[in-house]
């Protein structure tokens, strides 16, 4: 697995992100592992940096945040429609489109 700079950052700050916090809720023996490594109280080596980031995706927490991202995208789009002419609409959609599905 090929950690992202940012990715790296987050885990690092031991920051509760979303996938993070939906993969400590998940109740695996990954998110027991992720819990262990977060409440360490040093600094995190690249093993730990790598071993928390795949415990976040074998807990299931990026997928389900990025399940979730997609389900609230997609209420606002067509609740945006409902209000707002498409071409007014389009700006904010590209916007949510950018945050929900980057990769950096």
């Amino acid at each position: 697995m090929k950690l992202q700079d940012k990715e790296c950052a987050d885990l690092a700050a031991r920051k509760k992100s979303l996938p993070v916090v939906a993969a400590l809720g998940s109740r695996s023996p990954a998110a027991a592992e992720l819990a262990k490594i977060y409440a360490s109280g040093r600094p995190l080596t690249d093993d730990e940096l790598r071993r928390a980031a795949e415990a976040v995706e074998h807990a299931g927490g990026r997928t389900w945040a990025a399940t979730y991202a997609e389900e609230r995208v997609a209420s606002a789009r067509r609740r945006l429609g409902e209000i707002v002419h498409e071409e007014k609409s389009r700006d904010l959609l590209a916007i949510a489109d950018l945050i929900t599905r980057r990769t950096h």
